[in-house]
């Protein structure tokens, strides 16, 4: 079984060559698809130069920097290989690291994937964000492979990463992609696609080979609009999508919590009213609007 990594790429010349390089010690990979998303720097010239030495190595120019849910959608259609991994450009992966779950792939034919831990590494000088605090990134606990998205819409932390995925081809492509209308946060739109529609297995991986490059240009900021916003958007579209298609009742009540814990920061006067009581008021609100979502929640 072959691998197709995507990786996506926008003025990454500092970090590239290392991303690729870490590819092509893994004999599992069968082509890397970079996807150059309009860089303004030597990116694509080092990937260039590296697909000369290796035939493997697939560049795909995109003539404007369209943002990284395009980029990877692209590197999935053109993806030719039996299986699909993710990496960022500044990333990297250690040796070995689709041995084991390419063999759970192989036990368990019923699965769509794995997924496994990956390890954050920080960089010299890197200013320090809540959201990269946690070293190793990873489920806390077992969860069974048909509660893998409810554990994730609940919002427990943390969870596994996008570049840990190991997909069937056949599964998603053309199937499930990235929202191109994100320009953050559609990581984790993606693993609420894949997990709602796929079966993924922990790979039970005991010795980390994903790490993920922690710097002062990489880590949004936790604080704030730059964070609220896209998970604003995010609960918004699957809310949306929660009144049209089905969910189970336990689904429901965990995205009209969320819902409700982000419209509150809507409704200032409710700021001085206690919680339980706020969060009631959000809820009628929702319920004059959407009374049908009284049936979602049962």
């Amino acid at each position: 079984m072959k691998v197709s990594v995507v990786i996506p790429v926008f003025n990454g010349e500092n970090y590239i060559d290392h991303s690729i390089k870490s590819c092509l010690i893994q004999d599992e990979v069968g082509e890397i698809i970079v996807i150059d998303d309009g860089s303004l720097d030597s990116t694509c010239e080092i990937v260039q130069k590296l697909g000369n030495l290796d035939q493997r190595i697939i560049l795909k120019k995109l003539d404007k920097n369209y943002g990284s849910s395009k980029a990877r959608n692209i590197g999935i259609d053109l993806s030719n290989c039996e299986l699909i991994s993710f990496l960022d450009a500044d990333d990297y992966f250690l040796p070995n690291r689709f041995a084991k779950g390419i063999n759970c792939l192989k036990k368990y034919p019923e699965i769509q994937g794995t997924y496994e831990p990956i390890k954050n590494f920080f960089e010299k000088n890197y200013k320090y964000s809540r959201e990269a605090e946690a070293n190793i990134v990873f489920l806390t606990g077992d969860v069974k492979e048909t509660q893998l998205f409810d554990y994730l819409i609940k919002d427990n932390k943390p969870f596994f990463s996008i570049i840990s995925l190991i997909l069937r081809s056949e599964s998603i492509k053309g199937k499930i992609y990235f929202d191109e209308d994100f320009k953050y946060g559609q990581d984790i739109d993606y693993l609420y696609n894949v997990t709602r529609n796929l079966i993924l297995k922990n790979a039970n991986v005991k010795e980390i080979k994903i790490l993920r490059r922690i710097h002062n240009s990489n880590v949004t900021s936790s604080i704030g609009i730059q964070i609220f916003n896209p998970r604003k958007k995010l609960i918004d579209k699957w809310f949306k999508i929660l009144l049209t298609e089905n969910f189970t009742p336990k689904q429901a009540r965990y995205l009209v919590y969320r819902k409700i814990c982000y419209d509150l920061l809507d409704y200032r006067f409710l700021r001085y009213i206690g919680g339980y009581v706020s969060k009631f008021i959000v809820l009628t609100f929702l319920i004059f609007k959407h009374p049908k979502i009284c049936l979602k929640l049962m």
